[in-house]
């Protein structure tokens, strides 16, 4: 049977079912108060005995419906091969369609179905939700949620790499701030100046070193100009290599334990292809006087 006529069998099976429903809703509400008549017989014989035999009938007509629907697994066996040879045809189609979506940013695809890789990112299709979860890197940070079509993922795509990596983006002014970050972290902490900085910390005083003197005298809400786990991300992969007149930045590999807390760590690409470090912390080495 082809596709159009195996729809059209389910259709009506659906519809016969649906019927059954109703007729089965009539059922019981009627059984039901034949049953709370006769528990007193003795005052509602004539009624239970005609009602019993109405009812006869109709349960003879309901058996007759529950038979028509004898196909139904046969029916939903159909559309379950229908249903697996076009999630075939979609997985072969979706790599494609998202490689032709952002072909014109040069990155290069890799993987098949539910794992796509797209330059620095890694799309896993959830094809239980119809969702295509977007990140940065296998075992990076999610950065978007989208359905699961490929227009919609080489939108995000396009969106997300403009942001991330494709933007202005002032090097040497970033290297200041992260080694101005370390170095308040340290003394605060009365360790070594060159001692290694938990992420946690860093990015702390990351974002204190960020904000502009206006925020110093008039510390608002609206005046704080947050600097992200994510942007800290792409920008310590973007400053490569970590260096800066007279200091170096050095990043410190997680260990095991420090990956299983969000906070403990930072993930950062070391390439546009998907690869990528969990680090645990920095420390600033310096070469000699700036």
């Amino acid at each position: 049977m082809d596709e159009a006529k195996q729809n059209a069998a389910f259709g009506d099976v659906t519809r016969r079912v649906g019927r059954l429903q109703r007729e089965l809703a009539k059922m019981h509400t009627a059984l039901s108060d034949l049953e709370r008549k006769s528990r007193d017989l003795d005052k509602n014989a004539f009624l239970v005995r005609g009602e019993a035999a109405a009812l006869t009938q109709k349960a003879t007509r309901l058996m007759e419906e529950v038979s028509s629907i004898a196909e139904l697994p046969t029916a939903l066996a159909a559309l379950s091969g229908q249903a697996e040879e076009a999630s075939r045809r979609l997985k072969d189609r979706l790599g494609l369609a998202v490689a032709s979506a952002v072909e014109a940013l040069g990155l290069p695809v890799s993987g098949r179905f539910p794992e796509l890789s797209v330059g620095p990112f890694v799309i896993t299709f959830r094809a239980e939700v119809a969702q295509a979860e977007l990140a940065l890197g296998k075992g990076g940070p999610v950065l978007d949620k989208v359905a699961m079509d490929a227009d919609k993922v080489g939108e995000a795509l396009r969106k997300h790499y403009a942001e991330l990596f494709d933007g202005e983006f002032a090097r040497e002014h970033f290297l200041n701030l992260v080694r101005q970050a370390l170095q308040r972290a340290n003394r605060i902490a009365e360790r070594s100046p060159e001692a290694p900085v938990p992420v946690s910390e860093f990015l702390l005083e990351l974002n204190v070193v960020h904000q502009k003197d206006a925020f110093a005298s008039n510390p608002t809400r609206a005046g704080f100009q947050p600097y992200t786990r994510l942007m800290a991300s792409t920008h310590l992969f973007r400053a490569r290599p970590l260096s800066g007149e007279g200091f170096e930045i050095r990043l410190v590999v997680a260990t095991r334990e420090q990956t299983r807390k969000k906070g403990d760590h930072i993930y950062v690409p070391t390439d546009l292809r998907g690869h990528g470090t969990h680090f645990g912390a920095l420390a600033l080495k310096n070469l000699g006087a700036p």
